[in-house]
């Protein structure tokens, strides 16, 4: 068993033409298939802000008795059943004896993972996650036709194994995240919510101002004020923008709930009297609370990202609601503002702001996004992310 970690070692640091996080997992497992006498395997590539759904085709390795088949039956197993219990477990797990676990499970030929194991005759199988530094990137699947024991030491090499895959997984030149052009939609975000917080006390002064005087103000006071404004803008734009690769908020030790609610208390003290605001944040359910701390991150950043458009655009009063929820293994944010509305056709969306967030959420989460909108009917901006919740048991031990 010690040859697999030595091969592994050899093939993962051979050069390759395309080095993609999608070749690299191809040919680990297709060492492992090879080394540990598999009948198969198939491999998935998981997007970790999701708790781990799996992105784009599975990779298939190996001899198979009906692909079609068994690719059509895992299919059905993505988000759903034993495939989403064993990420959400998200420990490694040795079945010996796959007849008999799935007798224990009261699993039927219904379920796309029985039918799967009996399709391709498996008696035994390996579920193998692969990590690096608590993120989620990939899992394999191995099987077997013939039923075998797992020994501590085949499960010691394994996990070894499944280090060494997950280390090569997270090499900077094949992460899949796009990093920069996330932390400047970010920045967008926390710039326009700072700005917009110190554009109300502004506000708040010139009124405040003119009332005292019983008069407009001069316009070389008008013109200060409207400096000020500006140097704050830019000011804060620059510092939030230099400090983008945090996200200025820490999630770690405060929940989703108390990060929003401190944000809209902010925002509704800093709003003048006279164009006060109304912000309604519905509870948020806890199985949203226990997601990972990215997916946290950017149900923050994409509801202040939508707060801020509201206010900005939305009228003088506008009032908002804020909600995340949570169905059918699914986020479910939507941010309804009772303003204005605007033209959908004639406002283009910027690159780091709504426009970021859309293909953001389509093509890396795998979920949708839309923004509706009709002049003097008010915004809805709608998300749906597809999460694995966490340790979700689906077999017996």
């Amino acid at each position: 068993m010690e040859q697999l970690v030595t091969a592994l070692l050899n093939g993962l640091n051979r050069p390759q033409s395309q080095p993609t996080p999608r070749a690299t997992l191809a040919a680990a497992a297709a060492l492992l298939t090879e080394h540990l006498h598999a009948a198969a395997s198939v491999s998935y590539e998981l997007i970790p802000e999701t708790g781990g759904v799996p992105q784009a085709a599975p990779i298939f390795s190996g001899d198979w008795l009906d692909p079609d088949q068994s690719q059509a039956a895992l299919a059905a197993n993505l988000r759903r059943g034993v495939l989403s219990g064993l990420i959400g477990r998200w420990e490694p797990y040795y079945e010996a004896d796959a007849p008999g676990w799935c007798a224990r499970c009261g699993l039927t030929d219904a379920d796309g993972f029985a039918c799967f194991l009996a399709i391709e005759a498996v008696q035994a199988f390996i579920f193998l996650p692969i990590q690096a530094q608590q993120t989620r990137l990939a899992a394999v699947l191995l099987t077997f036709r013939e039923a075998r024991p797992f020994p501590d030491a085949t499960r010691k090499i394994l996990d070894a194994c499944g280090a060494l895959i997950g280390a090569h997984l997270a090499l900077p030149g094949l992460a899949p995240v796009p990093i920069p052009r996330k932390q400047k939609a970010i920045a967008h975000t926390l710039y326009g919510k700072v700005a917009v917080m110190f554009k109300g006390q502004l506000d708040a002064l010139e009124i405040e101002m003119t009332q005292a005087l019983g008069e407009q103000l001069p316009p070389g006071i008008r013109e200060h004020l409207q400096t000020a404004r500006q140097t704050v803008f830019e000011g804060m734009r620059s510092l939030v923008i230099e400090a983008s690769g945090d996200l200025l908020v820490d999630l770690e030790s405060m929940s989703l709930a108390k990060a929003l609610q401190t944000a809209v208390a902010a925002l509704k003290r800093a709003w003048p009297p006279g164009q006060r605001i109304i912000i309604d944040l519905y509870p948020i359910p806890l199985v949203i609370e226990r997601q990972s701390l990215a997916l946290r991150q950017i149900l923050y950043t994409l509801a202040l990202e939508a707060v801020g458009n509201a206010i900005k655009h939305g009228g003088p009063a506008p009032y908002i609601n804020i909600d995340l929820n949570w169905a059918d293994d699914q986020v479910l944010a939507q941010v309804i503002d009772h303003g204005q509305g605007f033209d959908r056709d004639a406002q283009p969306f910027s690159e780091y702001g709504l426009g970021f967030w859309q293909s953001y959420i389509v093509q890396r989460l795998g979920g949708t996004f839309a923004v509706s909108s009709q002049p003097g009917f008010g915004t809805v901006v709608t998300a749906v992310i597809p999460i694995i919740p966490a340790r979700i048991e689906y077999y017996a031990e």
